[in-house]
């Protein structure tokens, strides 16, 4: 089955397309099934945990799970964006991207400390942490402290050339 991120009506659901197989090879129809990403999550923690899966594959598969995720709010970001929704749905974007930080520092420090098989996206533990690196800098940028109002008048003042 191929994993495929799609919005539809209905919430954290993830969108796959059903194989048919045709001699040696399958195609991949235009009919897609829907099932809930909370279901392919618990699938995949399940095989993931079983106790004849080496550590670094059940790291690979978390990763991978993780980049999902990340690239999923990320599409989630735009459409807010391109809809003008974004500044109404900044209590809802903190806590997404804070939980999505919160997760990827489990699967470095896993990767780190256990090592991590290949991915299908040839993705490094580097890869992951300089993806979390970015989320780091985005989560400081939007909900981190912003200045005064006294000190965005002085600001403005430098850049009008006037005196404080």
């Amino acid at each position: 089955m191929v994993w495929a991120v799609k919005e539809t009506k209905e919430k954290n659901v993830m969108v796959l397309t059903q194989p048919t197989e045709t001699g040696r090879r399958f195609d991949f129809s235009s009919e897609q099934l829907k099932i809930p990403a909370d279901q392919i999550r618990a699938a995949i923690k399940s095989f993931a945990q079983r106790p004849d899966v080496p550590i670094p594959v059940a790291n690979a598969m978390f990763a991978t799970m993780w980049f999902l995720n990340v690239d999923a709010f990320r599409q989630l970001e735009e459409k807010f964006l391109l809809t003008g929704k974004y500044e109404e749905s900044l209590e809802e974007h903190r806590a997404m991207l804070a939980n999505i930080i919160a997760d990827g520092e489990v699967v470095i420090l896993a990767a780190k400390k256990n090592g991590m098989a290949a991915t299908p996206g040839n993705f490094t533990p580097e890869d992951i942490q300089a993806t979390l690196n970015s989320l780091h800098s985005a989560f400081y940028c939007e909900h981190g402290p912003k200045n005064s109002l006294k000190m965005n008048q002085v600001i403005e003042r430098l850049f009008d050339g006037a005196t404080a």
